[in-house]
């Protein structure tokens, strides 16, 4: 899943909505329906063979670029603006990624040290997020 999102945004665009792209419309309550939400519950499983896959994959949905419409030619359908960072700030990830800073594997704290500064990198709210999670 994590390498999934590390590719093309109609491939993080697909995990966050839950949806192939056959059609020009999402799904009802789309992000509610997709794996994010999961995957924020995963970044604070005890086993780190669970904990670094959920934090890759959201740490790629977070540096990913917004979609703009009609801009993929692969007859995928026209696919939404979306701020990742935005769905996965929905979920409450960064009080779960300051968290992290603290985990035992060295690993898990870069990923999320990473994560944080992606979202750190983003708009005035999103800044303020990470700054009132205590993370900087």
């Amino acid at each position: 899943l994590s390498h999934l999102c590390d590719g093309p945004a109609y491939h993080i665009a697909a995990v966050i909505y839950e949806t192939d792209w056959t059609s020009n419309t999402l799904p009802p309550a789309a992000p509610q329906n997709g794996i994010i939400p999961r995957l924020i519950e995963l970044l604070l499983h005890p086993s780190p063979k669970v904990a670094k896959p959920a934090l890759r994959t959201i740490g790629n949905c977070v540096c990913a670029e917004c979609t703009a419409p009609d801009n993929d030619s692969s007859g995928r359908g026209t696919m939404p603006v979306v701020d990742y960072t935005e769905v996965v700030l929905e979920y409450d990830a960064v009080p779960r990624l300051r968290e992290l800073i603290d985990h035992e594997h060295r690993e898990i704290q870069k990923e999320a040290c990473w994560t944080l500064s992606n979202i750190a990198a983003g708009t005035p709210s999103q800044i303020q997020a990470v700054i009132d999670s205590g993370a900087i």
